[in-house]
């Protein structure tokens, strides 16, 4: 394939776009040509792979903070593309802000010329770091207490989301909440938020809704300055604002893409320039685990909160307080459709309640953290339903704990059933029956999850994905397999087996490899041993050992 390094994000400067050349520059280069490029490889170029380049666009650990946050929608961009084509994405790659540009060049050559299975590394203190989505527990639970002299800012603030943080934050003190909002809310007591505004303002809380473009640094100001003056100095705040649209990285509009940079984007840098030298207890940003995790159809969505992720740390290395969350799917969330909500839910993302949500929200803000994930995942379903096209070892080990514990369950003898199951068929079959019997067997279920009437269409060496089958439904033919052989199989179990006749012969070696069935593997030619020591070897021998040795590790 065609290989596509990208590094014109490197000329983006360290910081935060500050003037309007600077905001166009670094939308140019981490938007707009990066676009157009991912575009190119999936359609016009054909057989590409394409790689991004960062530099300190990351937060790693404590004592790296992202210094680049305006390179950072780059790493939005690459986990959308992934999941969209996942043949043509490479990896993401974050140089040290240190290093020098040798080193710079020699990992940046390493990585490219020896591609491995990681496909989102970070370069810190002569360190090559592949990320990983790791649990932790919550921070302990201690009361959160807002000041009654004090006033907290809200945007998004009349969104179903804005109202019940509005509540959350009455609940706990607040003595004046304002919430920003390009709608407002009309004076209709038929209307829920209305409602429940009435009821925050009768518990003591001053609410007051302005509409404005938080965006719009010139009407921004202008609201700021009724604080300590007209309203009690500000204390905190939280952006909220949601700019929701849903279209492949070949589809998204102009339109999409601003609208997307401005709710998110232009808004942070809006209100860091106007909080710069107020003492706030909180500045909380609303992100996604889309952020991280990419979703199909929202690469845009997943950069811009990419923004707000790096956002944070680089606003906390500067000294001032700054919480971003990525949060899983909310019961107040209605963005999607009735339908869309269940895919989420049956791809293993379940809705959060609010009240858990903004009492863990509490939780990280009396704990001074910069981030985290919050989420109510199903991580044995989801794992498996993003590696259905490739592996993603961000996640890849969070499922494994299921995966063990449903290996001891669905291998468990079951009582009282009067047929035999399949693999107790498959065991008292003939060993060259075995294999036939497997590819039936994938056969019949692939035609299930598919929705046809027999396995007939189904031939022995055709591609799963050729004939129709989708990430989803490519979990629950795992999951039909599973139960049927009693055994846990791979999360990339179609990826790296894509038609009945590599699956089946999989599932044989699985379930029935042993020194008397040589027919499990293919034979293998065997190569003369070279016992040369890698100091006896020339460039290109040493090469060729290097890449042989990568080959066998994959």
């Amino acid at each position: 394939p065609v290989s596509i390094v990208y590094l014109s994000t490197l000329d983006v400067a360290p910081g935060i776009a500050e003037s309007a050349d600077a905001v166009r520059d670094a939308v140019a280069l981490t938007e707009t040509l990066p676009l157009a490029i991912l575009r190119a490889a999936s359609g016009d170029v054909g057989d590409a792979h394409v790689t991004f380049v960062t530099r300190g666009a990351q937060r790693v650990g404590d004592a790296d903070a992202a210094t680049s946050p305006e390179q950072a929608p780059l790493w939005g961009w690459m986990r959308g593309f992934s999941l969209e084509h996942p043949l043509c994405a490479g990896a993401v790659l974050d140089l040290d802000p240190a290093m020098s540009v040798q080193a710079a060049a020699e990992a940046l050559v390493g990585e490219i010329t020896h591609r491995q299975a990681e496909d989102q590394i970070a370069f810190r203190r002569g360190l090559r770091l592949a990320a990983r989505l790791t649990p932790r527990a919550a921070p302990v639970a201690t009361p959160l207490t807002l000041r009654e002299d004090g006033a907290y800012l809200v945007t998004g603030g009349t969104g179903g989301l804005g109202i019940r943080v509005a509540e959350w934050l009455a609940a706990h003190g607040a003595g004046e909440i304002v919430l920003i909002s390009r709608s407002g809310v009309q004076p209709d007591p038929d209307d829920p938020r209305h409602v429940a505004l009435a009821g925050i303002s009768e518990r003591g809380t001053a609410v007051h809704v302005v509409r404005a473009d938080v965006s719009n640094e010139t009407q921004m100001r202008s609201i700021f300055a009724r604080f300590g003056n007209q309203w009690a100095p500000l204390r905190g705040v939280v952006h909220a604002a949601v700019q929701m649209s849903s279209a492949s990285i070949a589809d998204v509009s102009p339109a999409a893409l601003e609208s997307m940079r401005a709710g998110k984007v232009h808004a942070a840098r809006v209100l860091d320039r106007i909080t710069t030298d107020q003492p706030l207890d909180f500045f909380v940003m609303f992100s996604s685990t889309t952020s991280l995790l990419g979703v199909h159809g929202l690469a845009h969505y997943a950069a811009a909160n990419q923004y707000l992720d790096a956002f944070a740390s680089y606003r906390r290395a500067q000294g001032r307080t700054a919480l971003s969350v990525a949060w899983g799917t909310w019961d107040l969330m209605r963005v999607a459709s009735s339908d869309e909500q269940a895919t989420i839910a049956r791809g293993g993302m379940q809705q959060l309640a609010s009240d858990a949500a903004l009492e863990l929200l509490g939780r990280l803000i009396n704990a001074d953290d910069t981030f985290a994930v919050v989420a109510d995942t199903d991580w044995s379903t989801l794992v498996p339903l993003y590696e259905a096209r490739r592996m993603r070892p961000l996640i890849h080990a969070l499922a494994a704990q299921r995966a063990r514990s449903r290996d001891t369950r669905v291998a468990s003898p079951k009582s009282g059933v009067a047929a035999p199951s399949t693999m107790a068929s498959l065991r008292a079959a003939r060993p060259e029956a075995r294999l036939p019997s497997l590819q039936q067997l994938v056969r019949r279920e692939v035609a299930t999850v598919l929705g046809y009437a027999n396995d007939a269409g189904i031939p022995l060496d055709f591609g799963f994905f050729e004939l129709g089958l989708d990430s989803l439904m490519s979990v629950e033919l795992k999951r039909r397999l599973e139960t049927a052989v009693e055994k846990a199989l791979p999360s990339t179990l179609t990826f790296n087996y894509p038609n009945v006749a590599a699956l089946a012969a999989f599932l044989m070696t699985e379930l029935f490899a042993s020194p008397e069935s040589p027919m499990v593997r293919p034979p293998v030619a065997v190569a003369p041993v070279d016992t040369r020591r890698d100091d006896q070897l020339s460039d290109d021998e040493i090469k060729a050992r290097l890449l042989a040795r990568l080959d066998a590790l994959r």
